[in-house]
């Protein structure tokens, strides 16, 4: 897939509801000129005051800029991102804003088919590994 899209999917779905980030990020595909234009280009060219009626925050709007920001310097592109092993890739996608530990463990496993990422800060993982170990700390 489309690394670029899917960690923009990653920012606009942080602390929303499935349904609501799903309307929002159609309606900013659509604000850059639908799908095929989604691009960093695209993002790019897309005004605050556009992303603020697409029912973007200013924060991820931010987010999403510095994002598109990277790709078009070549500071992230596909090839780099398969390139790196799991901890440099880790390190890059945290670097940049709006992208945490979560979101680029999430990125690694779906979006890089990385099995061997495990997200431990994950609050379902750290409950089903307590559970399993029958551990009452954290």
């Amino acid at each position: 897939g489309d690394p670029f899209k899917a960690l923009v999917k990653s920012i606009i779905y942080q602390q929303l509801s499935t349904t609501v980030a799903a309307k929002i990020y159609a309606r900013v595909a659509e604000a850059c000129g639908g799908d095929s234009h989604f691009t960093p280009d695209g993002a790019q060219r897309l005004s605050a005051e556009a992303g603020r009626k697409a029912g973007l925050s200013s924060r991820k709007y931010e987010y999403i800029q510095c994002l598109a920001q990277a790709f078009l310097s070549g500071e992230l592109s596909k090839q780099i991102l398969t390139s790196l092993s799991d901890r440099q890739c880790m390190d890059k996608l945290c670097s940049l804003r709006g992208i945490g530990e979560w979101s680029a463990h999430m990125f690694m496993m779906f979006s890089l088919a990385r099995a061997d990422v495990l997200p431990h800060g994950d609050l379902v993982i750290r409950k089903a590994f307590k559970r399993l170990y029958g551990c009452s700390q954290n």
